[in-house]
């Protein structure tokens, strides 16, 4: 089976072939380099026309589409997401004959704001807020760079209806949590009708055989770990306010991955630069932290470093909010705290001052099995094989 990328980019569109042997040439600033090593580029088309995402079809971007279906015929098409694209992709092949599989990674088809955050940095849930011009965005919900897009509140009905439309075209949808299903379900009744699979994210990683338990002493402050781009969708601003909270420095605060725009948590924590996915164990086994923190302030719709932090064997500290609320009530392994600063603070100390309970978490992640890439392979590969006989 031949394999194709097509990723549809803020300058560019680029066609790639998916290599089994690799290329370790290949950099990349994100850390990502262990996936694109096995991408061989065929073809790039710069872009030369002004984007708005409110255009559902673009015209270059039609031919460019139809090209590639057609010259490559391809079998099946699995749409991972459409931010700086069209819907056009997938019109062409439901014309064309060809299945489709949608993915939901986020709620960019409840709301061009992703995470559902509104004007006010707030999480939504989907349900917009009153209008205010004078808000700290001026009344713009968070959105990405690029989507040239009018007041999300005002444009929202009118990009739900462009959706269920796009939805009626599509076979087969997943999601990577019971969360982001019961969510599009809400948003549209339409997919309670379709075949919309929850289909969990799988790495291959392994929970360890003994897991050491980091003793808290009372002669040195407890160390929180906080992974990943910690922007304030990550909880930028929930992680500053719970260290001012910390006047007699019980807290001892780390960070590791991107702290892009919010380089001031440097000023409440010790920041050990960007990492590769497959250094995340070093870098948790050099700061030997009693939690990592996963302070996310909207509902993460899968969250990988929750998974990474249970494989190194460390319990987390976040949110009952999304995948990593539904996560940790099925599996254990975490505490949760509020997502007020000060409630939060008193949450910790209270966590802190357990450990039995602390213990108990340990041994709930000693008893994990992490799902391995190879069975949610299996489950997509049916999930194909269901429409590739039809």
């Amino acid at each position: 089976m031949d394999t194709y990328l097509i990723v549809t980019g803020k300058r560019d569109i680029a066609l790639y072939k998916y290599n089994s042997l690799g290329n370790n040439d290949i950099q990349h600033k994100d850390g990502d380099k262990e996936f694109v090593k096995y991408l061989q580029l065929l073809r790039k088309w710069p872009k030369t026309y002004t984007y708005s995402a409110m255009d559902t079809s673009i015209d270059e971007l039609r031919m460019i589409y139809f090209n590639v279906l057609v010259n490559l015929k391809i079998d099946i098409v699995h749409v991972m997401h459409l931010i700086h694209s069209s819907f056009d992709l997938v019109d062409l092949s439901k014309m064309l004959g060809i299945p489709v599989v949608l993915s939901f990674h986020d709620f960019y088809y409840i709301c061009p704001s992703h995470n559902l955050l509104d004007d006010d940095g707030k999480y939504c849930a989907g349900v917009c807020s009153p209008y205010n011009p004078n808000s700290e965005n001026h009344g713009q919900c968070s959105l990405t760079a690029g989507l040239n897009l009018p007041i999300l509140k005002s444009y929202k009905e009118k990009w739900q209806e462009e959706v269920r439309g796009l939805l009626e075209l599509c076979d087969a949808f997943q999601a990577p949590s019971q969360f982001v299903c019961d969510m599009y379900e809400e948003a549209y009744p339409q997919l309670l009708d379709k075949d919309l699979r929850f289909i969990e994210h799988g790495r291959d990683l392994k929970i360890p055989d003994d897991i050491e338990v980091t003793p808290m002493a009372e002669d040195e402050p407890v160390r929180i770990l906080f992974p990943g781009h910690i922007g304030r969708s990550k909880g930028y601003e929930l992680i500053k306010e719970i260290k001012k909270q910390d006047t007699d420095d019980r807290l001892e605060f780390h960070y590791m991955g991107s702290i892009y725009g919010s380089e001031d948590l440097e000023d409440y924590g010790t920041y050990h630069g960007f990492y590769d996915r497959s250094d995340f164990e070093k870098i948790v086994e050099k700061v030997n932290p009693h939690f990592i923190g996963i302070l996310s302030i909207w509902p993460e719709t899968y969250c990988h470093t929750l998974t990474e932090s249970w494989s190194c064997g460390v319990p987390v500290l976040t949110i009952d909010i999304g995948a990593l609320g539904e996560r940790v009530r099925k599996y254990g392994g975490g505490f949760f705290i509020d997502m007020d600063a000060k409630k939060a603070y008193r949450d910790i100390l209270d966590v802190i001052s357990d450990e039995d309970a602390y213990k108990q978490k340990v041994d709930e992640i000693s008893r994990m099995k992490i799902k391995t890439t190879r069975e949610m392979t299996d489950e997509y590969m049916e999930m194909y094989g269901k429409y590739l006989k039809n």
